[in-house]
């Protein structure tokens, strides 16, 4: 899947969960893009939270309202710096898509 299908796919809603990983760091080896309905505090929708969860133990996270920034450093790689999705698109692995 090329990066742009990717980030559309989430924007549009037509993506709602992905497991993925970036290879060749472990700490990144159990990724997870949640992306579902959010509502305000009557129960009226407002539009959808997107979530990445980069940890197992959700220490790393980042969350988005309706669309992804893109231009967000969302992974921390030690000793190399923070980078956005697309800075490391090349590393991911996508396990599921649904």
């Amino acid at each position: 899947m090329e990066y742009q299908e990717f980030i559309d796919g989430i924007n549009n809603g037509t993506i709602q969960k992905v497991s993925f990983s970036v290879k060749g760091y472990a700490h990144y080896r159990n990724c997870m893009m949640i992306s579902k309905p959010s509502t305000n505090s009557y129960g009226k929708l407002i539009g959808r939270l997107i979530w990445f969860y980069l940890t197992p133990d959700c220490s790393e996270k980042q969350g988005f309202l309706n669309n992804v920034d893109e231009k967000k450093k969302i992974f921390y790689i030690k000793g190399k710096g923070s980078f956005t999705l697309k800075q490391v698109w090349s590393h991911i692995i996508i396990n599921s898509i649904e």
